[in-house]
């Protein structure tokens, strides 16, 4: 393929290095603002609305890329918490 190309393994290389270069400092940048915003809403916001702020203020990015990046950093959303007990019901059959 290189000679295809007309370029050098080493020359791919070294682009293929650069492009994770620039992906690492984008994630790293997109991780501050996604803490802001998931800090700024007390913890109650998941992806789906962190991608919708994230939207709101100008960053463009993919919903899945949000989600990755606060599995990795374990930014996980509150669970609501239900106001009333749930009750099962209890069948009794009758013979």
């Amino acid at each position: 393929m290189c000679q295809v190309l007309e370029v050098s393994e080493k020359g791919i290389c070294e682009l293929a290095q650069k492009r994770q270069k620039s992906e690492k400092r984008d994630d790293e940048f997109l991780t501050e603002r996604i803490e802001d915003a998931y800090y700024e809403n007390r913890g109650h916001y998941g992806s789906p609305r962190i991608h919708a702020e994230l939207k709101h203020r100008g960053c463009i990015v993919q919903r899945k890329r949000v989600a990755r990046l606060m599995r990795e950093h374990q930014a996980q959303c509150q669970k609501k918490r239900r106001k009333y007990e749930q009750r099962t019901a209890v069948i009794i059959s009758c013979l």
